[in-house]
């Protein structure tokens, strides 16, 4: 990975056309940062994932409220829809997601720098999870946090058993990897 990192950089140094210093260090950057676009893509992925369970859960415990009764107005629904959103999505729960949402590439990025820094690993070489490296392990154990919390919430909330059967199939292989 280094050497194909040294050659983006070449090309982005001798390139023909006028960059200014600040654009060929953002391009130096991004180059950098290139291997680790899918692993952030992915853990995004299974954030977005339990956190749409979680509502999903949650609305499936808030489900039993009040039908609109006739003699309600239209500004007497909207402010019961409005406080039925914020029963649903708890905003203490919202925030550790978006606190999810910038820890997760940080988490990522450190470990990447480790990686390829200090231990002189490509974590992106080869096959991604077979080789060891703290980027990959960090990669592998945040999503499957999430997986089976995915898992965990969408059993709750549709009482299918099925997805704990899941769960612990998935856990099982994940012990054996």
């Amino acid at each position: 990975m280094l050497q194909n990192f040294l050659l983006r950089i070449e090309k982005t140094i001798t390139q023909p056309e006028e960059l200014s210093t600040a654009a060929k260090m953002a391009a130096l950057l991004l180059a950098f940062l290139a291997p680790l676009q899918g692993v952030v893509g992915v853990m995004m992925f299974f954030l977005m994932a339990d956190t749409l369970s979680a509502i999903y859960l949650r609305y499936r415990k808030v489900k039993n409220r009040k039908v609109r009764s006739p003699e309600d107005s239209n500004m007497q629904h909207k402010i019961k829809c409005a406080s039925l959103f914020w029963k649903i999505v708890d905003p203490s729960k919202l925030e550790k997601t978006v606190e999810k949402i910038f820890a997760y590439p940080t988490i990522a990025l450190v470990c990447f720098v480790f990686d390829v820094a200090v231990l002189k690993i490509d974590p992106s070489a080869g096959g991604f999870i077979g080789r060891l490296s703290f980027t990959n392990m960090a990669f592998a154990f945040i999503c499957v946090t999430d997986f089976k919390s995915f898992l965990r919430n969408m059993g709750k909330a549709t009482g299918n058993s099925l997805y704990e059967t899941l769960e612990n199939h998935f856990i099982t292989k994940f012990k054996k990897k």
